[in-house]
Parts: C-alpha cells; sequence; structure tokens
C-alpha cells in the first residue's frame, strides 16, 4: 500500500500534540523568567552596531581619505568610468598613500584591462618586455567589470597596492609594480593629461 494512504493511528496524533504543547510551554516559561536586563543589554548591542558606521573595505587602509579630484575616460566619445581620487594629505603626492577608485560605465573583459595597463606602459618607457611577470601579477589583481562596478586600488608607499571590487579584496602588487602601474594615470607623460589634471586638482 501507498505511504500516503495509509491511514495515521489516533494515537499518535495524540502523542506528537502532547509534544508540541510541552516544547511551547518550556520555550514560553524559559522567556518569562529570564532577567529582563539581559534582553535590554541585547537590544543596546544591536542598537550600537547598527548604529555605528562601518568603513568600506579599502577606506580601512586610508581612514582619514579626502577626495581631491575626479575625472572621466571616454573613448570614440563613450563613457569607460569615472574616477576619483582620495589622500589623506588634501594634496597629491607620489611618495604618500593614496587610493584610485574607477566606476566603470561599460562592461570589460579582465584579459583587456590587463593588456591596456601593458600597453600604457609600454608607452610611458616601462621595459614590459623584460618583466613577463607583470602580466601574471596583474591577472590576479585586475577583473573583469560589468556597468556599475567600482575598481579601488590603495597605494602604501614601501608595501604596494591593494585592489578592491566593489569592497571586496581582489589582490595586491608589490611597490615596484605597484608604482608603474599608478603611473599610468599620475605620471606627466601619460595619455591621459586632462584627466590626470582633474584627479590631482591642478589648475589648467
Amino acid at each position: 500500500m501507498d505511504a500516503l494512504s495509509t491511514p495515521i493511528k489516533p494515537n499518535l496524533i495524540k502523542n506528537l500534540t502532547q509534544r508540541f504543547e510541552r516544547c511551547v510551554s518550556r520555550y514560553v516559561t524559559q522567556c518569562v523568567t529570564q532577567p529582563i536586563s539581559k534582553y535590554l543589554t541585547l537590544c543596546c548591542f544591536l542598537f550600537a552596531l547598527g548604529a555605528t558606521p562601518v568603513q568600506a573595505g579599502w577606506q580601512k587602509l586610508l581612514p582619514d581619505a579626502q577626495p581631491i579630484g575626479s575625472g572621466e575616460l571616454r573613448r570614440f566619445g563613450f563613457l569607460i568610468y569615472d574616477a576619483q581620487f582620495f589622500t589623506s594629505t588634501g594634496r597629491f603626492s607620489p611618495n604618500q598613500p593614496f587610493a584610485l577608485q574607477l566606476v566603470y560605465a561599460r562592461a570589460i573583459a579582465k584579459d583587456r584591462i590587463v593588456t591596456a595597463s601593458l600597453d600604457e606602459l609600454k608607452d610611458l618607457g616601462f621595459d614590459v618586455d623584460a618583466n613577463p611577470q607583470w602580466r601574471t601579477e596583474l591577472d590576479k589583481v585586475l577583473v573583469d567589470v560589468k556597468e556599475g562596478d567600482t575598481l579601488t586600488g590603495v597605494y602604501l608607499p614601501g608595501q604596494g597596492a591593494v585592489f578592491f571590487l566593489n569592497d571586496q579584496l581582489t589582490g595586491r602588487l608589490d611597490d615596484s609594480l605597484a608604482q608603474a602601474f599608478f603611473s599610468i594615470w599620475f605620471d606627466p607623460r601619460t595619455s591621459e593629461p586632462e584627466l590626470r589634471t582633474a584627479l590631482i586638482g591642478e589648475s589648467k
């Protein structure tokens, strides 16, 4: 006979009902007899937790970050990303910690971002061919992006750079490659001088 068609015995239903009633009664008794101070303490803790501002992942590395400038990158009139530059000193210095944040306006594959970065480094005079490991290292920290994604790189002099996608850690670069990478935006010979000027807050 099919299990679903087997009649349920009345005694079984009665036993299950009694067990359920005992469980409910025990739970209610515990709630009533517990000191109310415990519940008040818990409520205060949860309220404080919700009221405490939580910094984004990258801001923990640059807690006094101040926006210095912003700009955008376009290709053939199409917006690629909006960029914003942060420092803890209120001014640009390549020897001080800073953060560069890019908010992408379209989807771009990681391979294209890595290749474009290496091409920019070549144009700036870096010997990319003599450093084949650079592609591997960039491939570890850069990622596929889609419209609305935010990629943030934080440079810490002497330590290197740490990268985040939407405030989630993606990886790190050593100091030498980090300096080279950020020169794409901040070297005076950059291919985007207007963007550089807008980012570091220099007047034209």
